[in-house]
Parts: structure tokens; C-alpha cells; sequence
């Protein structure tokens, strides 16, 4: 299992949904390619790790475990997010993962909020 997007919401993949992702770093490139295609090589299983969770996407509402959950002006801007906004993102997002990469033998959505 490998981690594709963590709660941060930067992306190992050259996703269509975002430019916070691997390519447009100086690494330029997909950096999960890679390492699917390497388990594959060994005839492994191929895992993707996704976090429900994006502290960075703009339509994100605070969570408890939000970066910024102390800073009021940033909670307020929680009445002007449109959360559906968010919730077709992380779709689009884990169909860009079940489409792009071959056969996904496990998928771990994981909100860790306690």
C-alpha cells in the first residue's frame, strides 16, 4: 500500500483536479507510477493509501484535527465552502486512482479524525 494523497492533500500523481501535486514540483514527474509498476514487476499486490481528509483544498471544512481549527478568521470561512464542491474532488480524484493505474487490489480511504 502506497500513499497517494495525505490529509495535507498533496498528490503523488499527476491528477487533473489540482496543481498541488508531484509534477509541478522540481521532481516534475509521477511519482506513483512508479512504484505501482514496481510491485506489479514483483507480482505484488497494488494497495493506494487516500485521506478523506484535504487540509488544502479551498471547499474543505475544519476538522478537529485541522491545521488552522484555532484560527477563527480561517473557521469562519467554513459558511462560504461549499463541502458537495469538495466531495466531487475526492471522486474524481480516487476515479482518476481506479482508472489510471491497471487493477487497484486494495483501497484505503482513510478520515482519522478521533
Amino acid at each position: 500500500v502506497v500513499t497517494t494523497k495525505h490529509h495535507e492533500g498533496f498528490c503523488l500523481w499527476d491528477s487533473e483536479l489540482t496543481e498541488y501535486k508531484a509534477t509541478r514540483t522540481p521532481a516534475g514527474r509521477d511519482l506513483l507510477r512508479p512504484m505501482v509498476d514496481a510491485f506489479r514487476a514483483r507480482n505484488m499486490k497494488t494497495g493506494l493509501y487516500y485521506s478523506l481528509l484535504d487540509w488544502h483544498h479551498p471547499d474543505y471544512t475544519v476538522d478537529v484535527k485541522h491545521p488552522l481549527r484555532y484560527n477563527s478568521e480561517y473557521v469562519a470561512l467554513d459558511r462560504e465552502r461549499q463541502f458537495q464542491r469538495y466531495v466531487d474532488y475526492m471522486f474524481g480524484q480516487t476515479r482518476e486512482l481506479l482508472t489510471n493505474y491497471g487493477q487497484i487490489d486494495l483501497l484505503f480511504l482513510d478520515f482519522s479524525i478521533a
